[in-house]
Protein backbone atom coordinates (compact mmCIF):
# COMPACT_ATOMS: atom_id res chain seq x y z
CA UNK A 1 0.00 0.00 0.00
CA UNK A 2 2.82 2.42 0.78
CA UNK A 3 3.98 2.01 -2.84
CA UNK A 4 0.36 2.35 -4.34
CA UNK A 5 -0.19 5.55 -2.16
CA UNK A 6 1.32 7.66 -4.64
CA UNK A 7 -0.95 7.01 -7.14
CA UNK A 8 -3.78 9.29 -5.74
CA UNK A 9 -1.53 12.56 -4.93
CA UNK A 10 -2.41 13.63 -8.32
CA UNK A 11 -6.16 13.39 -7.66
CA UNK A 12 -8.83 15.85 -5.63
CA UNK A 13 -11.37 12.60 -4.06
CA UNK A 14 -14.20 13.53 -1.76
CA UNK A 15 -15.08 10.53 0.65
CA UNK A 16 -18.39 9.96 2.35
CA UNK A 17 -17.44 8.30 5.81
CA UNK A 18 -19.87 8.26 8.56
CA UNK A 19 -18.75 10.30 11.18
CA UNK A 20 -19.39 6.75 13.21
CA UNK A 21 -17.44 5.06 11.09
CA UNK A 22 -14.29 7.24 10.85
CA UNK A 23 -11.63 6.26 13.56
CA UNK A 24 -12.56 2.81 12.17
CA UNK A 25 -11.30 3.79 8.54
CA UNK A 26 -8.51 5.98 9.72
CA UNK A 27 -7.30 2.84 11.88
CA UNK A 28 -7.36 0.61 8.40
CA UNK A 29 -6.19 3.15 6.09
CA UNK A 30 -2.72 4.88 7.72
CA UNK A 31 -1.19 5.12 4.37
CA UNK A 32 -3.99 7.12 2.87
CA UNK A 33 -3.96 9.42 6.05
CA UNK A 34 -1.03 11.14 5.05
CA UNK A 35 -3.02 12.15 1.99
CA UNK A 36 -6.37 13.48 3.48
CA UNK A 37 -7.55 15.76 5.14
CA UNK A 38 -10.70 15.04 7.11
CA UNK A 39 -13.69 17.94 6.99
CA UNK A 40 -16.87 17.32 9.09
CA UNK A 41 -19.28 18.11 6.43
CA UNK A 42 -21.56 20.19 8.97
CA UNK A 43 -18.74 22.18 10.99
CA UNK A 44 -16.43 23.56 7.94
CA UNK A 45 -17.50 22.07 4.50
CA UNK A 46 -20.52 23.38 4.29
CA UNK A 47 -19.47 27.11 4.73
CA UNK A 48 -17.11 27.21 2.26
CA UNK A 49 -19.42 25.58 -0.60
CA UNK A 50 -21.68 27.29 -2.79
CA UNK A 51 -24.94 25.89 -4.12
CA UNK A 52 -23.79 26.76 -7.79
CA UNK A 53 -21.16 24.32 -7.97
CA UNK A 54 -22.90 21.63 -5.93
CA UNK A 55 -25.46 21.75 -8.90
CA UNK A 56 -22.26 21.48 -11.60
CA UNK A 57 -21.56 18.61 -9.99
CA UNK A 58 -24.94 17.10 -10.16
CA UNK A 59 -25.66 18.57 -13.47
CA UNK A 60 -21.95 16.68 -14.54
CA UNK A 61 -23.75 13.32 -12.63
CA UNK A 62 -27.04 13.58 -15.17
CA UNK A 63 -25.29 13.04 -18.04
CA UNK A 64 -23.14 10.07 -16.79
CA UNK A 65 -24.94 6.31 -17.40
CA UNK A 66 -26.12 5.33 -13.54
CA UNK A 67 -25.33 2.42 -11.79
CA UNK A 68 -26.35 1.98 -8.27
CA UNK A 69 -22.95 3.45 -6.72
CA UNK A 70 -23.71 6.35 -9.32
CA UNK A 71 -27.57 6.82 -7.85
CA UNK A 72 -26.18 6.87 -4.36
CA UNK A 73 -23.86 9.60 -5.44
CA UNK A 74 -26.58 11.82 -6.70
CA UNK A 75 -28.27 11.38 -3.66
CA UNK A 76 -25.73 12.64 -1.67
CA UNK A 77 -25.15 15.30 -3.87
CA UNK A 78 -28.59 16.45 -3.71
CA UNK A 79 -28.76 16.24 0.12
CA UNK A 80 -25.77 18.75 0.55
CA UNK A 81 -26.97 20.76 -2.12
CA UNK A 82 -30.42 21.28 0.09
CA UNK A 83 -28.20 21.51 3.33
CA UNK A 84 -26.12 24.66 1.58
CA UNK A 85 -29.20 26.19 0.44
CA UNK A 86 -30.53 26.06 3.67
CA UNK A 87 -27.46 27.05 5.67
CA UNK A 88 -27.35 29.86 3.03
CA UNK A 89 -31.00 30.93 2.96
CA UNK A 90 -31.63 30.79 -0.76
Amino acid sequence: MDRRRDVFVPYEMLWWVRTEDLSRCLQEWPQLRQLMSVYILEDELLGSLKPDEVQADLDYLALLKKDEPLHEAERRFQHVLNVVRERRGT
